[in-house]
Order: C-alpha cells, then structure tokens, then sequence
C-alpha cells in the first residue's frame, strides 16, 4: 500500500539545481561553457535575443528577495550580456553555502598527499571533537 503524496513545492534550492543540471547538459552537448582561456566578451543581452531590461528587473528581484546574494552575471554564448552587483562594504559577511565543500576536500587531499592525515585513522586521533552527539560512534569517524 503506497500513499500518494503531494508534490513539494519548488524552491529556490531545487531551481539552483535544475539550473546546474541543465547548464552542465548545455556544456557536454556544445563542447563546453564560457569562452575558454582570456577575457569574456561583454555584448549587449539584445545581441543574444535577451532583453536589457528584463534582466535588470530580475537583478532587481534578486537583490530585494536574496539579500544575502551580492552579484547577478549571466553569460549567453560565450559572452557576459549582464553583470550587476548590490550594495556590499568591507563590513559585509558572505555566506559560503555548500562552496566550503570545495574547500575542505582541497585542503583534506593536500594534507593527505603532504603524509599529514590518513584518510582511515579516525578524526578523535587528531583531536577533534564533534558539534553533535555520535554517541558510540565517533570514535569510528574518520575523513
């Protein structure tokens, strides 16, 4: 017996998502994104079939609904056709997202391949302690 649930409703995060996975399909079926090595084209989002105007509304959007977003670029055919950035001072905190992921494993490889972390030695050996409970488990953790 299976019950039917309703569909979630869209969200930003999924619409990210959506976005990621078709920009990559765009990618592998025309060999790739951007223009390669040396600097973008800027070209008027007219020259592209794209509407100055419609892309400055939606710069607009961005700014007053994701705040914490600071810049809006969008790239059609190897070439930026819009680039806009909100109010930002030296005081202002970026939200890292899911981009410290990138990060982290960088820095993990490097200290494995340097000979400083094994991958199989659990993570208490290095003196860490974990934010939440793992109960029995933690000691197992490793990278």
């Amino acid at each position: 017996f299976h019950q039917k649930r309703a569909a979630p409703p869209c969200c930003p995060h999924r619409r990210t998502m959506l976005l990621a996975a078709h920009l990559a399909a765009q990618a592998h079926t025309h060999g790739g994104l951007g223009p390669g090595p040396g600097p973008w084209a800027h070209e008027p989002a007219e020259l592209h079939s794209l509407s100055s105007a419609a892309l400055d509304e939606a710069a607009e959007r961005l700014s007053r609904e994701l705040p914490h977003r600071y810049c809006f670029l969008v790239a059609k055919d190897g070439a930026v056709v819009h680039e806009s950035y909100s109010a930002n001072s030296s005081e202002t905190l970026y939200s890292m997202d899911s981009a410290m992921k990138l990060g982290t494993a960088a820095l993990i490889g490097i200290a494995h391949a340097d000979g400083m972390l094994d991958l199989d030695a659990p993570l208490a050996e290095y003196g860490l302690e974990p934010t939440a409970d793992w109960g029995p488990y933690w000691p197992l953790v490793t990278t």
